[in-house]
């Protein structure tokens, strides 16, 4: 995602993609894939802090539309989403190798163990937050975010690989 147009397509094809369709599929009531949250997790690295925890906002507030929970349980994608943008300096900084200086950091450049490691701990870490408050208990809680999170990652992997440049 290099330009703002590519942005721009990026953020409404992953909404239109989660809200259309991956929300379609819901197996065995635990499993539900959260795709969008790829749009947050391999934004550039040199967009602004701000860009990326207002973009993160949005497409959590715009799937909370989508799919009726803003109005259900209250904007629960949002503020996961949030989560998940606010703390994203933090997660790219635990699998790079350059420490603080992220100018020149870029996912390319990492290896599978990298990669993987970040999309788990990113990925869980958004699911446990989207389902801690939508309303369930604790045990339904571990056991959506667990199952959620293995679906999620395995789309996210695939996806990151082929649409790797």
């Amino acid at each position: 995602m290099k330009t703002n147009n590519s942005i721009l397509f990026c953020f409404f094809g992953n909404i239109i993609l989660q809200i259309f369709i991956l929300n379609q599929f819901l197996f065995s009531n635990w499993i539900n894939p959260y795709y969008y949250i790829i749009f947050i997790l391999f934004l550039p690295i040199k967009k602004s802090s701000l860009f990326v925890i207002l973009a993160s906002f949005l497409i959590g507030v715009f799937v909370d539309v989508g799919t009726g929970t803003l109005s259900a349980t209250g904007p629960i994608h949002a503020f996961s989403s949030l989560f998940l943008g606010y703390f994203r300096p933090k997660y790219i900084k635990l699998i790079s190798s350059r420490g603080n200086n992220l100018s020149d950091f870029n996912f390319n450049n990492l290896s599978f163990s990298k990669v993987l490691t970040y999309l788990i701990i990113t990925t869980i870490s958004h699911h446990f937050i989207l389902f801690l408050f939508s309303g369930l208990n604790l045990k339904n809680v571990l056991i959506s975010t667990f199952l959620s999170s293995l679906f999620t990652i395995f789309l996210l992997i695939s996806s990151y690989y082929i649409f790797k440049k």
